[in-house]
């Protein structure tokens, strides 16, 4: 900031504000903005904010004063749990906006565990002050992202030969599905098979693991499953079995997606 040039010397006729001899320089910013400033640069200095739209002033200010120091620092505010975790989509707008990669690549990754048209008004009003090209990016990583977690599903780690839903000959029928693995076909069950089809589908719109431990997914296909003698007993057993491992693939295969950042832009960029 004090590096910016100084303005003209006031006319005497003017009367200029000064204070210990030295001209007095009119801010727009209120106290609260500057304090929240201050406290990025002080040492030692307490720095807390309540909100994003309260950061994201301070943000504006150090952006206009070209206060980046400032601004790198918000870095770790905006990937507070309280931030990151509850509001990833607007500490993805602010991150992108001031060019703050690790805060823009985490809040895309948190944001995976809720569909990002699920709630157009919430995601449009934090996405608002988002760049239409930051935009593309976040849904072009949400669907590379689902790619990754459905493809990861004909993994072979995943599956075991003697899960009930590869083994019941009884309620197989006309609708079975046909699963590669081991370098052979294997039919399976006709509840396990809608299962699979709704479970691919949810993770292109929330493509992490948590959507896959989401055992109410799996309910409605259970209380099918109990309907045949040979898969009532084992079922509910098998398939946790399943999400266990089918959770942590699909969070290694999403993890491995990287978020494409672009050039600069945002403000003053």
């Amino acid at each position: 900031m004090f590096e910016l040039p100084s303005p003209p010397e006031a006319p005497a006729t003017i009367n200029a504000e000064r204070k210990d001899g030295i001209l007095v320089l009119p801010v727009a910013e209120d106290s609260q903005t500057w304090a929240g400033i201050l406290g990025f640069i002080f040492p030692g200095a307490t720095r807390s904010f309540d909100d994003l739209k309260t950061l994201q002033v301070v943000l504006r200010a150090a952006d206009k004063y070209g206060m980046d120091a400032v601004i790198k620092g918000a870095e770790g505010v905006l990937m507070l749990p309280k931030f990151l975790e509850e509001h990833p989509l607007g500490v993805y707008a602010i991150a992108c906006s001031y060019r703050l990669e690790a805060a823009a690549r985490s809040a895309a990754r948190r944001s995976l565990r809720k569909p990002l048209l699920g709630s157009v008004g919430e995601s449009s009003v934090e996405l608002a002050g988002c760049l239409g090209a930051a935009v593309y990016r976040l849904f072009a990583y949400y669907a590379q992202c689902g790619d990754k977690a459905v493809a990861a599903l004909d993994e072979n780690e995943i599956h075991n030969l003697d899960s009930v839903w590869l083994d019941c000959d009884t309620c197989s029928n006309e609708d079975e599905i046909i699963m590669p693995l081991f370098q052979r076909d294997y039919p399976v069950t006709q509840w396990w098979g809608a299962y699979a089809r709704r479970l691919c589908h949810l993770l292109k719109e929330r493509p992490c693991g948590d959507t896959v431990r989401d055992l109410s997914i799996a309910s409605p296909f259970l209380k099918i499953a109990r309907n045949c003698s040979y898969c009532e007993d084992r079922a509910e057993e098998d398939v946790i079995e399943f999400i266990q491992a089918y959770a942590d693939l699909v969070d290694k295969a999403v993890s491995e997606v990287e978020l494409y950042m672009g050039k600069s832009e945002g403000p003053g960029r």
